[in-house]
């Protein structure tokens, strides 16, 4: 085998590109471990997160309980008004099927 066959010119070409290919990803190896160490979170910070998400959900629900209430309230409020508008109305539609049903 000579220094100029193409076989082995061949396989040097594939050495560097298996070369070149292992760099690329050894590249994107330490990148994505930098961006997990980036993104790490240690068990104070997580602590740390789950009391300030709690402190939010606990106000978040004692507002929701609130505008409940209230709502609650207003709609008690309403339910007299309702039934002074459509009782009358059922009762004329009742007496008017009632007239028109035995009327005939």
């Amino acid at each position: 085998m000579g220094g100029n066959d193409p076989e082995v010119q061949a396989l040097k070409d594939d050495v560097s590109e298996i070369k070149e290919t292992v760099k690329n990803v050894e590249t994107a190896v330490n990148s994505l471990h930098l961006l997990i160490v980036g993104k790490y979170m240690t068990k104070d910070d997580l602590n740390d997160f789950k009391a300030e998400h709690e402190k939010v959900h606990d106000k978040l629900k004692e507002e929701n309980d609130s505008v409940h209430s209230e709502l609650k309230t207003a709609v008690k409020g309403l339910v007299p008004g309702w039934i002074a508008i459509v009782l009358p109305i059922l009762t004329a539609i009742i007496s008017g099927l009632a007239v028109h049903t035995l009327g005939r």
